[in-house]
């Protein structure tokens, strides 16, 4: 198989094939360039580049008197390309080139392909791990010189050659390293464990125990001296398993029928292996490799809905963060894939930017807190899920993002029955650089909130962080163990 020729190459080659035999001269007067117009192009050069890719040329030496040598092509053979390649006058005939890197791939075609999908099968891209983000159409024109018809006495033509060129941009839909973190972690326990069913009696005045730990923020880093406390994704992990269980053995004495999770929720500090936030791009303050977070965080969580379990079945709602809008709904679909045997751990991955569950007469939502006007969540929820409006009593929206504790509650129309309840959770990460810069201040804390299934909210619980310590033991003896 010869090698690809270039534009140049491509152009001598067939002027020769349906004009030949014909001297250098003839050729560089034909196609217009010649050693002096385009240094390095004489036609005797392009001739011997053309004969060491290949291809069938002939030479002939005509003798001093005759006009030199002179080339040609046999008859039967097909011309090497109809339409010169796109690209400069020394880019390969080529009409689809791929250029690679670990997370990114770009196809450069001319092929009419409609769609990206159709473009990623002839390249035979996975459609499961990649994406295409952006598509480029760009239009070619060039000119090119020469006789343009069999007869010799014909003037030399300029025709216009056009080309649409498209490029597909593709990006991994997981990171390299999110899919490294899982491939550590998965690689630790092959399959999904086999659990224990729990039996368990039906509770009477039966309630649900949410527990809101919004903001974990791990991987974030803070030095001591800077921000006034120092934080990291070990104490992010000890601080979020002490937390949840300290509020759930206050609840204990409550019949307990369901404990939720929200998942998320910035839970992840970084969202991929830039150490950037995903909107705005700002640089953060990075605790180690995305691979090693992620593994911190699926055993943070499974140690703590192990702990969950003994007392009542578990439902995790994943909650979209502004941080970590993607590395958050992986983690869950891991701890998902985890629990597959599990009858009593469910968790919720759907997509949706705002959760909501209808237990008995209670309308609970969540949503970060970024986006939508806290003043217009009544609104939101009335409209988005009207039915279960209609069925409820007592509502309540649940969002972080701040990192402080505020609380409001909107009427609509003049029930107060028909309000509806916003809290916004405190988080029990500490302050990095940029908020220390900032002046931010607020009491670092996490939440756990009863609600009846007849009686709606039934009260909370609240443990607070002092000194990266809670109710002043050391994080590295847990207080709470049954």
């Amino acid at each position: 198989m010869p090698d690809v020729l270039t534009t140049r190459e491509a152009e001598v080659y067939n002027l020769l094939r349906k004009m030949g035999p014909l001297s250098p001269k003839k050729i560089e007067d034909l196609v217009g360039y010649n050693n002096v117009t385009a240094p390095g192009k004489s036609a005797s050069r392009i001739m011997c580049s053309i004969r060491k890719k290949g291809y069938p040329v002939k030479v002939a030496k005509m003798g001093w008197g005759k006009g030199g040598s002179k080339y040609s092509i046999s008859d039967d053979v097909e011309p090497i390309s109809k339409t010169p390649p796109i690209g400069n006058d020394d880019s390969p005939v080529s009409d689809f080139e791929i250029k690679k890197d670990n997370e990114k791939w770009t196809i450069i075609t001319t092929k009419d392909f409609k769609t990206p999908e159709e473009a990623m099968a002839f390249a035979g891209m996975d459609p499961t791990i990649w994406i295409c983000y952006k598509m480029d159409i760009v239009n070619n024109d060039w000119d090119i010189t020469a006789k343009f018809g069999e007869n010799e006495t014909e003037r030399f033509q300029t025709k216009t050659n056009k080309q649409i060129k498209v490029k597909f941009f593709f990006e991994r839909k997981i990171p390299l390293a999110v899919e490294d973190g899982m491939e550590q972690f998965l690689s630790k326990r092959m399959t999904p464990p086999k659990f224990k069913k729990i039996i368990r009696k039906a509770p009477k005045d039966p309630h649900i125990f949410v527990l809101s730990m919004p903001d974990a923020h791990f991987g974030m880093l803070a030095w001591k001296e800077e921000c006034g406390e120092s934080y990291d994704t070990k104490i992010a992990s000890r601080l979020f398993i002490e937390a949840g269980k300290t509020l759930l053995n206050r609840a204990a004495g409550y019949n307990i029928e369901k404990i939720i999770i929200p998942i998320g929720n910035d839970l992840f500090h970084m969202n991929d292996i830039t150490g950037v936030t995903p909107k705005q791009k700002n640089r953060l303050d990075v605790d180690g490799r995305m691979a090693k977070v992620f593994n911190k965080v699926l055993e943070s969580y499974i140690e703590l809905i192990s702990f969950c379990r003994d007392f009542a079945p578990v439902e995790l709602i994943w909650v979209r963060g502004n941080h970590d809008p993607e590395s958050s709904w992986y983690a869950a679909k891991v701890i998902e894939a985890w629990y597959t045997n599990a009858t009593d751990v469910n968790v919720d991955t759907f997509p949706s930017p705002q959760k909501h569950l209808v237990y008995g007469k209670n309308l609970l939502a969540w949503t970060h807190g970024d986006e939508e006007p806290h003043n217009s969540l009544a609104g939101v929820m009335a409209g988005k899920w009207p039915e279960d409006w209609g069925n409820t009593l007592f509502r309540e929206w649940h969002l972080g993002h701040t990192h402080k504790k505020k609380e409001m509650f909107t009427v609509i129309g003049d029930e107060m029955r028909a309000g509806v309840r916003i809290r916004v959770i405190p988080s029990l990460s500490a302050k990095d650089f940029w908020h220390t810069c900032k002046g931010y201040m607020s009491i670092r804390s996490a939440e756990g909130y009863l609600y009846s299934k007849s009686n709606g909210y039934s009260g909370h619980f609240a443990v607070n962080v002092i000194d990266n310590e809670i109710m002043n033991k050391n994080l590295k003896s847990p207080s709470c163990n049954r």
